[in-house]
């Protein structure tokens, strides 16, 4: 069992390096996210996954394999700030979040002792409710490649999770965006 420093959102900004699997990562509700799916495929976790994001336990996006710097932050980018692409959806959270990659997700649902946040995960807390998730991508890349096409120093990925109004309709994810099937 690995110990978490958890951080609370709010105060600061989470910044951190993490090296994914070419395949998706993800922020989810510690408490809510269903992990367990013996004898999973891809496919098969990808569609549980993108069920669960419809039901705001999860969000997760396409990724590819590189160093990635990750920057989770409460408070949207001002000034000379242009994604090459974003997405959003919804959390409903307890506050308990996790930041997690392909690797953890597929060895939650592979066995039913592995829990989050494990030692490669980025656990951090909001307040309890309804949040909106941003997903800003800084760098070139064909969705479902291995590499990115161009990428720069500096933030990779921007994720911006702020609360959201109760009254904003649910988003339905018939996938986990920029994931090739």
């Amino acid at each position: 069992m690995h110990t978490h420093r958890n951080h609370e959102l709010g105060k600061s900004d989470m910044v951190f390096s993490h090296s994914p699997d070419p395949a998706y990562m993800a922020v989810l509700d510690i408490p809510t996210y269903d992990a367990f799916l013996p004898d999973w495929d891809w496919h098969s976790l990808t569609a549980r996954v993108a069920r669960q994001m419809s039901q705001e336990r999860i969000f997760a996006w396409g990724c590819p394999e590189y160093d990635l710097q990750v920057r989770i932050t409460a408070t949207a980018p001002s000034g000379d700030f242009r994604p090459v692409e974003s997405i959003s959806g919804f959390l409903t959270t307890s506050g308990r979040l996790c930041f997690a990659s392909y690797d953890n997700l597929t060895m939650c649902a592979q066995f039913d002792d592995r829990r989050f946040p494990d030692h490669e995960d980025q656990p951090f807390t909001v307040d309890a409710g309804r949040h909106q998730i941003v997903v800003h991508c800084m760098f070139y890349w064909r969705h479902g490649q291995q590499f990115p096409d161009r990428i720069a120093e500096g933030d990779h990925y921007i994720i911006v999770i702020s609360p959201a109004d109760r009254s904003l309709s649910p988003k339905y994810f018939g996938t986990v965006p920029w994931v090739v099937l």
